[in-house]
This record gives structure tokens, C-alpha cells and sequence, in this order.
């Protein structure tokens, strides 16, 4: 019981603007292409600190702090940044693929977290190449689609009455 009362008082500490550095942190740190012990490394911060600071969240995570913030933006920016603060009225499509981006590099270190992901993920592909390819395809080719479908069907269901190639089984 007091796990989860520790893991939910966690969860509400994080605060947004906390996040949001992190999340440029992690933005840079993914288009600069370096791993994370590669970053923990030249930031000179303990091994695989930066995936604690990046899901400070989770029971397992951590806060940073603003020192250890300050190593990290120096390694990943080291002619310095600016920092603007600009309202926003809702999330962006930035914001989105960087969740994903993060999500999905969480992912590969964790098989139960990655097998989710992926299944997800092929859920919302195949479903945005089914609406896609209905539409490429017209009605004529996907019903000649599905009529070979049946009598493949029909053959290895090795079955002596197949239907007849005019005949329709949709």
C-alpha cells in the first residue's frame, strides 16, 4: 500500500516545466544520434542517470538537479542555448512524435514495454494503410482481391467444390 502511495506522490511532484526541459534534453539527445550511457558518460553524471531524469515519473525515476541539468544541456549544446518560454493552446505535432520518439526508446530497453509498443503501433499502421489502400485499390479490384482470397481459401481448406470462378462469395 505504501508503494503506491509513494508512486503516486512521485508522479504529482514532476513538475511541467521540469518535464518539458528534459524533454528538449531528450529531443537533442535524439537528433544528435548519442546513446544515453554515451551522454551520461561526457556529462560526467552516473551511469544510466539520464534514463532516470528522463521518466522521473515512474517509480524507479528521479529528479535531476538544476546542476546536473545544467552538465546535461552543456554536453548537448556546447556553443550554448537560448531558452524561450512560449504559450501554447494545445499539444503540438512536435510534442506528439517527441512522446513517441521517447516512448519508443524506452521501449527497446524494456521486452514487455516493447512488445506493447510495437503491437500498438502495427494496430494504428495497419489500420492507416487499410483506409489508404481501399481507397488506392476502387471497389472493382478489392472485390477481385476477395474472391481470390475465397477460393485460396476454399483450396487449402482442401475441399473437391470449389466455387466457380463467376460465382461470387462476398
Amino acid at each position: 500500500m505504501r508503494a503506491t502511495a509513494e508512486a503516486s506522490d512521485r508522479a504529482a511532484v514532476v513538475q511541467p516545466v521540469y518535464r518539458q526541459i528534459v524533454l528538449e534534453l531528450e529531443r537533442r539527445r535524439l537528433a544528435i544520434g548519442i546513446s544515453m550511457e554515451r551522454l551520461s558518460e561526457v556529462a560526467g553524471i552516473a551511469d544510466r542517470a539520464y534514463s532516470k531524469y528522463l521518466h522521473s515519473g515512474t517509480l524507479s525515476g528521479r529528479m535531476a538537479q538544476w546542476r546536473t541539468l545544467q552538465c546535461l544541456a552543456d554536453a548537448l549544446y556546447p556553443d550554448g542555448l537560448d531558452i524561450r518560454i512560449v504559450p501554447r493552446k494545445g499539444p503540438r505535432l512536435d510534442d506528439i512524435l517527441l512522446r513517441h520518439q521517447v516512448r519508443t526508446a524506452a521501449a527497446l530497453n524494456d521486452r514487455k514495454h516493447a512488445r506493447a509498443w510495437m503491437s500498438e503501433i502495427g494496430r494504428r499502421a495497419s489500420a492507416a494503410n487499410r483506409s489508404a489502400g481501399r481507397k488506392a485499390l476502387g471497389r472493382r479490384r478489392l472485390r477481385q482481391i476477395a474472391k481470390l482470397a475465397a477460393r485460396a481459401r476454399w483450396r487449402d481448406a482442401g475441399t473437391t467444390a470449389a466455387p466457380a470462378a463467376g460465382a461470387s462469395t462476398c
